[in-house]
């Protein structure tokens, strides 16, 4: 399933100058990267290893980022004794796929395909760690897939909040088509709606 590493020029740069300008170690240089394929996109995956017989994290980021954002939290954990395995999902970071075009059943998919990877690569003991949007998918996968050992769901998103709810495209107008939403969720509620459908991916800086 894995694929040769793809370099991306100038990216391990601007995390370079992300770190000096928050005084803070390149993180992002211990890490080795590889690719898999998920649905025909070719997914990014960025890897800390600790050793092969190492237990395993599979790290989901949050909406719209890539996981490297994440790389000291990452560093930090495989430094306990963990391989770190952070995935762009379609439509994310150095992933294929349209940004914002995904949905979260497709993003749950790319994950399950990531931890095929790794039990090919490494070994079976593998456990979930997800943040923001990524902790909703941490949480579904580790109620579906038997794979999954544990899991921890980091900034987990309160989708009623009132931060969140000024994300969407219309915010003004969530309250008041709340109930008509439900009832027609009711009616089509296997129907999948890419995320971009209702979130303004530009206000998340």
């Amino acid at each position: 399933m894995a694929n040769q590493t793809i370099t991306h020029n100038g990216l391990d740069e601007y995390f370079d100058h992300i770190a000096e300008k928050t005084e803070k170690p390149p993180y992002h240089r211990h890490f080795s990267n590889d690719n898999i394929i998920s649905d025909n996109l070719q997914l990014h995956l960025d890897i800390y290893e600790y050793h092969p017989k190492a237990p395993n994290i599979v790290f989901i980021p949050g909406t719209a980022i890539y996981s490297l954002c994440y790389a000291e939290i990452m560093y930090k954990l495989g430094q306990q004794g963990y391989n770190i395995i952070g995935v762009d999902p379609r439509g994310h970071g150095r992933s294929g796929g349209t940004r914002g075009d995904y949905t979260i059943m497709e993003i749950m998919k790319d994950v399950e395909n990531t931890i095929d990877y790794v039990s090919e690569r490494f070994n079976k003991k593998i456990s979930l760690m997800g943040s923001s949007q990524g902790g909703i998918v941490a949480f579904y996968l580790a109620a579906k897939n038997a794979k999954v050992q544990s899991v921890i769901c980091q900034n987990f998103a309160d989708l009623t909040s009132k931060d969140n709810i000024s994300l969407t495209r219309r915010p003004g107008l969530t309250s008041l088509l709340k109930p008509l939403v439900l009832t027609v969720s009711g009616i089509i509620a296997n129907q999948q709606v890419p995320i971009s459908t209702y979130m303004d991916l530009e206000k998340i800086k």
